[in-house]
């Protein structure tokens, strides 16, 4: 059985969070003065093995933003018909395929 006390009953038609999402507390313009020192923490941690991948994952999403979403499946599907074909093919087919 789970403890509900504490908790107040939602109202009909009232927000469970009025104050809305929080706002991002750093943003570009509020970044700008320290660009300097951003960009020569970043090469510091592109030096770093340890670190390399995560600041190249970081810098991307905040210079870029996050990368859209797309629906691979046409793709898969071309993949599996042409493997399908590759399948089918004799030895000598897929070595005369190699050499063009």
């Amino acid at each position: 059985m789970r403890n509900t006390a504490g908790l107040i009953p939602w109202v009909a038609g009232q927000s469970g969070n009025p104050s809305g999402r929080p706002k991002n507390p750093l943003s570009r313009k509020e970044l700008a003065p320290y660009k300097q020192k951003i960009l020569d923490a970043l090469l510091a941690a592109l030096a770093d093995p340890l670190q390399r991948i995560e600041a190249l994952q970081i810098a991307t999403v905040y210079l870029w933003g996050k990368p859209t979403e797309f629906d691979s499946s046409e793709e898969v599907n071309e993949l599996e018909s042409a493997l399908a074909a590759v399948d089918t093919m004799s030895i000598e087919q897929l070595e005369k395929l190699v050499k063009q």
